[in-house]
């Protein structure tokens, strides 16, 4: 498998519009391969997909950004960074690579905006997987409400490193499992102040009406979809998935035993047996 390349590398945080965010992204697999793109989520970045892209070898040509707002691309203060406009940034950023279209994969908002895309652009969407996506404002976690707290973000910049380790490791099934190099990555970005903002107005506008909108329109979606779960997440619970696959006329549902909400992270082996094949059909 050809190593991770890098495709721009943000360094302004100055944009007053989420189009003129500059994205940072890496690259795998052979580059004349199917299109794959993979989204994170919220306070993460493209390196969670590190221990699932080896599995796809020289099949696919993956690219995997930072979403506006986190890792590496610009993270500029009073935009918006609801979900709408998410999806809108990423169907410029597929003409930016020169893509006509992807089989897209999304993690939780990654998920998210996978969903905002494939609404707004839908020629762009060959395929979506969807990964303990957000999809519901019903159930959104109730933990995500902290945000609204005016003194978050401050607590946010002052949270031990065995408070953040601790609130992925809820996130997951099974303690202890957190990797050294997650908790450092999410500790450092909610310690930047542009990354801490960021972090929040993203969050407190996953609350907003976006997601309602959405959420009434899945029905239009007809690209071919694949919903996978980890049914032990204790942020988005199974409903929300049964409820998106029985919504979207072309999904099936996959749930992944013993799996949190991060699955590309606690159980690569269990989502490439699920993925690749979906990928290989459509990609």
């Amino acid at each position: 498998m050809a190593g991770a390349g890098t495709l721009t590398a943000a360094q302004v945080e100055d944009a007053d519009d989420l189009q003129q965010c500059r994205i940072h992204g890496a690259r795998w697999g052979n580059p004349g391969g199917p299109k794959v793109l993979l989204l994170h989520a919220i306070g993460f970045d493209h390196r969670t997909w590190e221990r699932l892209v080896p599995y796809f070898g020289d099949r696919f040509h993956a690219v995997g950004i930072d979403l506006p707002g986190h890792g590496r691309s610009d993270k500029p203060l009073t935009v918006d960074y609801g979900l709408w406009a998410l999806g809108r940034r990423v169907a410029a950023y597929l003409d930016e690579l020169g893509w006509a279209d992807a089989v897209v994969v999304g993690n939780s908002i990654g998920g998210g905006t996978a969903l905002s895309l494939a609404l707004q652009a839908p020629e762009k969407v060959r395929g979506l997987a969807l990964l303990n996506t957000v999809a519901y404002p019903r159930w959104l976690p109730a933990l995500g409400r902290f945000a609204f707290l005016p003194i978050a973000p401050a607590l946010g910049s002052l949270a031990p490193t065995f408070a953040v380790r601790a609130g992925l490791e809820y996130a997951r099934h099974g303690w202890g499992t957190v990797e050294e190099s997650r908790c450092r990555a999410c500790n450092e970005y909610l310690r930047d102040p542009a990354g801490r903002i960021a972090f929040f107005r993203t969050l407190r506008l996953l609350y907003g009406p976006d997601l309602r909108a959405m959420s009434e329109r899945y029905r239009e979606i007809r690209c071919p979809t694949l919903v996978l779960h980890g049914v032990k997440d204790p942020l988005v619970r199974l409903a929300n998935a049964e409820h998106l696959a029985g919504t979207i006329p072309s999904a099936e549902l996959a749930g992944l035993a013993r799996c949190g909400h991060f699955p590309q992270e606690e159980c690569p082996q269990s989502v490439a047996d699920a993925l690749i094949p979906f990928l290989e059909r459509y990609a």
